[in-house]
């Protein structure tokens, strides 16, 4: 009951460190387009440091899927050595 609790609270703490890195890099990309105050649209036309940052988040959230099937696949393999 304990573990199932702290892994909840992992799981939330890592939910808002990568929402507080996700509006920090959308601050940072803002302030260096001071000048342009145009609504930020993915694909061609977004800036090069944007564009970047999008591919970081994309690959990070890809390992997130990764890593949940993983725990997906021990828990399957967990209850078939109990069984």
């Amino acid at each position: 009951m304990i573990k199932k609790k702290i892994n909840i609270l992992y799981i939330i703490l890592g939910i808002i460190l990568i929402m507080g890195i996700a509006i920090g890099l959308t601050f940072w990309v803002r302030s260096c387009n001071s000048n342009k105050f145009e609504k930020l649209e993915i694909g061609a036309k977004t800036p090069g440091r944007l564009n970047s940052i999008l591919k970081h988040l994309a690959s990070i959230h890809e390992i997130f899927q990764v890593v949940t099937r993983m725990k997906g696949c021990l828990k399957t393999i967990q209850s078939m050595e109990q069984a």
